[in-house]
């Protein structure tokens, strides 16, 4: 049938600042940050952060609020909005092998890969230039 051929979802890794910027509503990045986290809810992409990133996440969001309690919401809204991918030894073994600048980067891009994301989406393209998955500002990737 015409039509009716299945399209694949595209696999997305958000970096922690793109999180940030729409759970915490930072200016001035939050409104491209939004239209990803909208395209997410609405099915349009599927979206995967690391484990890692939950602890930068709930670090960072209680240093912004000053609240527990909006730093556990926001940490429940990852939890609802992405997939988390577990680290583990071979990961992070993985990352250093990678030699990059910054570890929490390459254990970033260690861990899209072995989610099999599309692509990666952040703010720092510099801390990613090696990464062998395609990596786009918000902006880039929204005008993709």
């Amino acid at each position: 049938m015409v039509g009716t051929e299945a399209f694949e979802i595209m696999k997305v890794f958000l970096d922690t600042n793109i999180v940030l910027d729409a759970l915490m509503e930072r200016i001035p990045w939050v409104d491209e940050a939004s239209v990803i986290v909208q395209a997410i809810q609405s099915g349009q992409i599927a979206a995967y952060i690391s484990a890692s990133s939950l602890t930068d996440i709930a670090y960072l969001s209680f240093r912004i609020s000053k609240d527990r309690n909006r730093s556990r919401l926001v940490l429940l809204k990852c939890l609802e909005l992405f997939e988390i991918i577990t680290i583990n030894q071979d990961l992070i073994e993985q990352a250093l092998n990678l030699n990059g600048l910054d570890f929490e980067d390459d254990l970033q891009i260690i861990s899209a890969i072995s989610a099999e994301c599309d692509a990666i989406i952040t703010r720092d393209i510099h801390g990613f230039i090696h990464s062998p998955i395609p990596v786009f500002d918000p902006f880039a990737f929204l005008n993709r």
